[in-house]
């Protein structure tokens, strides 16, 4: 059985200014992420508009957003702020303590 793969999307080059600590950040976080930094540009900007949709929506009342926890609800009532725990091996939970 073979997969079909999607067509590619055709890329365009595009110049922007970067100052030296944004170029550092950006190629650390790429290379972390195991892909090229055009790759990771594109991540960022999915992300970005992904987020500003969510929002919009939420406000128009058309979605709510989803609470998806590192901890369980008995962990949670079991500390006193009823939060994650913020040094969770399972990661920082977004819904209990957002992108601080």
């Amino acid at each position: 059985m073979t997969r079909k793969s999607k067509p590619k999307k055709a890329r365009r080059i595009r110049s922007f200014n970067l100052d030296d600590d944004a170029i550092d950040k950006m190629e650390k976080m790429a290379q972390e992420d195991g892909v090229n930094r055009s790759e990771w540009v594109n991540r960022l900007i999915h992300t970005e508009d992904a987020g500003r949709r969510l929002k919009r929506d939420v406000a128009k009342g058309i979605q709510t957003t989803l609470e998806v926890h590192t901890m369980d609800a008995e962990h949670r009532a079991a500390r006193k702020d009823g939060k994650c725990n913020p040094r969770s091996v399972n990661g920082r939970c977004k819904t209990c303590w957002g992108d601080e």
